[in-house]
C-alpha cells in the first residue's frame, strides 16, 4: 500500500468532489489525533507515518511501522 501527499484541497475543490456511488458513500476530513476512532490500527499507523514524513521525503513502513531496512 502507497500513501501519498496529495497536497492542500480548496474549498472548492472539496464542492467538485463526485464519489462513485459503486465504491463510495461518504468522505470526511479527520484531524489527526482523532485517525485511531476512524482507522484501523496498522492504516492508523501508515498515516501518522506519512503525517510525520511531510517534507522529509518518503518513509518505508511493515504493518504501519518505520523499520531501517530502507
Amino acid at each position: 500500500m502507497f500513501v501519498f501527499d496529495g497536497g492542500v484541497v480548496t474549498a472548492d475543490q472539496i464542492a467538485m468532489m463526485r464519489l462513485c456511488p459503486d465504491e463510495l458513500d461518504r468522505f470526511e476530513f479527520v484531524e489527526p489525533e482523532r485517525l485511531g476512532e476512524v482507522l484501523i490500527p496498522r492504516l492508523a499507523r501508515r498515516v501518522v507515518a506519512a503525517l510525520a514524513a511531510i517534507g522529509r521525503g518518503g518513509v518505508y513502513l511493515e504493518d504501519g511501522v518505520a523499520t531501517s531496512n530502507r
